[in-house]
């Protein structure tokens, strides 16, 4: 965008003006597994401010958009009272490239699993013997939102 960009020309010209506005993009995902019923709401939080509060197992977005090149991280501020179990967030956290829409909150799996992998010293697997280095991953990259 260009202002005072026109005119007649009497000496030097400080007042011209050129921005160029960054594009936004939204941050969301969905919510699966919500109980529904008394305190079938949970809030979320993106970078510890821009809440949203979620009823029922629905897609949603953020209300404050992202310039590129951003993190955003989607945290639980307030969990669902409508059921035993909490809530996980999967893809909670990344840099923003584009329109984000695989965040994912999820009442319902609390049975995600979690590999091991067990090396010798030659950093082969081992299907016997003594272990080396063992070494633990999740399968799901994922961010705890326990029930209060």
């Amino acid at each position: 965008m260009i202002s005072n960009g026109s005119g007649a020309i009497s000496g030097s010209v400080a007042t011209v003006q050129i921005s160029c506005p960054q594009p936004k993009f939204s941050v969301g995902g969905s919510v699966t597994g919500l109980v529904i019923g008394n305190g079938d709401q949970l809030e979320l939080q993106d970078n510890a401010g821009d809440n949203l509060f979620v009823t029922g197992d629905v897609p949603f977005i953020f209300p404050t958009p992202f310039s590129y090149g951003t993190t955003y991280s989607v945290t639980g501020f307030l969990p669902p009272t409508s059921q035993p179990q909490g809530c996980t967030i999967f893809f909670a956290t990344a840099v923003v490239l584009a329109n984000v829409s695989n965040v994912l909150v999820d009442c319902q799996h609390n049975d995600w699993g979690w590999g091991v992998s067990c090396r010798n010293a030659s950093s082969r697997p081992i299907r016997g013997g003594i272990a080396t280095d063992v070494q633990l991953r999740q399968s799901h990259p994922a961010t705890a939102f326990p029930r209060s």
